[in-house]
C-alpha cells in the first residue's frame, strides 16, 4: 500500500512539474523614453531683394516690362504654390492732350475711335487699362499663355510644386499693353494706372 501511495505521489509531482513547465519562458524588456514627434513647417517668404509692392512705370504698347519676385520656403516640407490677383482698380491718373483728343467722341460714339472694328475700345472701357494689358507668368514647371490682367483676377492660379528649404525661386510677371489696343485708340491709355493685390499661398 505504501509502495502504491509513493508511486502515486511521485507521478503527481512529475505531472506538476510538466504542467508548471508550460508557463516558463525567457524574457527581456527594453524601454524607450522621451519619444517626440514634431509637425513639419511651411514658411513662404518673399526675398527682400524683390520686395512687394512693386511699381512699373512708363508702360508702352508692344513693349513688355518684367518684374521678378524671388520666393523662399524656409520650412522643412514642400507644398504647392498658388497666387491670386485681386480685381484691379483702374484710374485715369494723368490726362494728356493726345489722350483728350482720342476721347473727344466719347459722348457720341459707341467706340472711342468712332469705328466698329473688333480691335476698337468701348467707351465704357476707355480708362480700364487692366482690360488691355497682357500679363504673362513665368515659374519653374508652369506652362502659361498670356492673358489680360483683368481676366486673371479673382481666381487662384496654381503655379506648381515648391520644395522644402528652397530659396531664390524666381517668378516673373511680364506686363504688356495689348497690341490689339494699339491703333489710334491707344492714346486713351496715356497716364492711366492699375492697382491690384497679389496673394501667394503655399499649401502642403
Amino acid at each position: 500500500m505504501r509502495k502504491i501511495l509513493g508511486l502515486t505521489v511521485a507521478a503527481l509531482l512529475v505531472v506538476g512539474l510538466v504542467g508548471g513547465g508550460t508557463w516558463a519562458y525567457f524574457s527581456d524588456t527594453e524601454v524607450g523614453t522621451d519619444n517626440v514627434f514634431t509637425a513639419g513647417t511651411l514658411d513662404l517668404e518673399i526675398d527682400s531683394t524683390t520686395p512687394l509692392p512693386f511699381t512699373i512705370t512708363q508702360l508702352v504698347p508692344n513693349t513688355a516690362q518684367d518684374y521678378v519676385i524671388k520666393l523662399d520656403n524656409a520650412g522643412n516640407i514642400g507644398g504647392t504654390l498658388s497666387m491670386t490677383i485681386s480685381t484691379p482698380v483702374d484710374a485715369d491718373a494723368t490726362t494728356t492732350e493726345p489722350e483728350t483728343t482720342d476721347e473727344l467722341d466719347v459722348d457720341t460714339n459707341t467706340y472711342c475711335d468712332g469705328s466698329l472694328d473688333d480691335d476698337s475700345v468701348l467707351v465704357t472701357d476707355k480708362d480700364n487699362i487692366s482690360k488691355f494689358t497682357q500679363l504673362s507668368i513665368t515659374y519653374p514647371g508652369f506652362s502659361d499663355s498670356p492673358d489680360k490682367l483683368y481676366t486673371r483676377a479673382g481666381s487662384p492660379i496654381s503655379l506648381g510644386a515648391f520644395a522644402a528649404n528652397a530659396s531664390d525661386v524666381e517668378l516673373t510677371l511680364s506686363f504688356e499693353l495689348d497690341p490689339d489696343a494699339t491703333d489710334i485708340t491707344s492714346n486713351i491709355f496715356q497716364g492711366d494706372s492699375s492697382t491690384f493685390t497679389i496673394t501667394f499661398e503655399l499649401v502642403q
